[in-house]
């Protein structure tokens, strides 16, 4: 994603049907923050569920996704997994979706 790709940062992106998956490297010896909204993936974050599918560290350092940032330790991998969200019919969007028949 040409959006959050710099000299620290690579991001690979990639779509199928209703899912999307994203690789960010950070190749740099320090920490990195992440501003998703530069990218496609924060473009729609109001109708779509981002997430931490995986990731790949080297020492304590955890990642985090908040707010469309994302941090990440030196010499890290993270999996991003985007799908969209269900709509119920009142328009609202709904982030999970649980099967049951009210009597």
């Amino acid at each position: 994603d040409e959006g959050i790709s710099d000299t620290n940062i690579c991001a690979i992106q990639k779509t199928y049907e209703e899912e999307t998956l994203t690789i960010v490297f950070n190749i740099s010896a320090e920490s990195q923050t992440v501003d998703l909204t530069k990218s496609s993936l924060g473009v729609a974050a109001e109708d779509t569920d981002l997430q931490i599918a995986g990731e790949l560290i080297d020492g304590t350092e955890v990642v985090t996704l908040e707010d469309n940032t994302l941090t990440m330790p030196a010499y890290s991998i993270v999996i991003l997994k985007q799908k969209p969200v269900a709509k119920h019919s009142s328009g609202r969007f709904v982030k999970e979706s649980i099967d049951f028949v009210l009597p």
